[in-house]
């Protein structure tokens, strides 16, 4: 991979990243396909374009994975969440935590 490619795809995900914590739509047009499909890794079932949750307070620990095809756009996003934390936090489900 050339040097020039692997900035860009920092750049890119950079972006992607900036339009998830301040929700201004035009970081994510600037890197969204207009093919984008959301994945969900445990189903793999897409969702359409994704939009920032309203978080009011905890950490949501997640993977995403970019697919970035021959362009300069996101084509794919693998996205998987760690729910069981989320709901620990939230005290919905009772149970061991761990560090």
């Amino acid at each position: 991979m050339s040097p020039a490619r692997a900035q860009h795809i920092v750049r890119t995900a950079q972006s992607l990243y900036t339009f998830w914590n301040t929700g201004q739509e035009p970081y994510l047009t600037r890197v969204e396909d207009h093919d984008f499909l959301d994945k969900h890794a445990a189903t793999g079932a897409g969702s359409g374009p994704g939009r920032p949750a309203d978080r009011r307070g905890g950490v949501l620990n997640a993977i995403d994975i970019q697919h970035l095809g021959n362009g300069a756009t996101i084509t794919e996003d693998w996205h998987l969440e760690d729910n069981l934390a989320f709901l620990q936090q939230a005290d919905l489900v009772t149970g061991r935590r761990h560090s």
